[in-house]
């Protein structure tokens, strides 16, 4: 890949919403890609820190991906989430 391309899929990346990162995360769940729904999932919680609706499918995330102690790490953190 060209490295402007690169780095405008990156500037691109910024740019992205919490929410869609959210949306593209849950399609990713629902077809079992557990890790990679991950990464937009920590790119949301960056966004949006301390959001339920991401911290919580995050650590299922997290958990289904077999990253269990970052897992009880974001379920702690749901719980402190009013």
């Amino acid at each position: 890949m060209d490295p402007k391309d690169e780095d405008r899929l990156a500037e691109l990346a910024e740019r992205e919403t919490a929410y869609g990162l959210f949306q593209r995360a849950s399609a990713l769940l629902k077809r079992r890609h557990h890790a990679q729904a991950a990464v937009l999932l920590e790119r949301a919680d960056r966004l949006e820190p301390g959001k339920g609706s991401i911290v919580e499918a995050l650590a299922r995330a997290y958990y289904n991906s077999g990253q269990h102690q970052r897992a009880a790490q974001s379920f702690r953190q749901l719980l402190d989430i009013d």
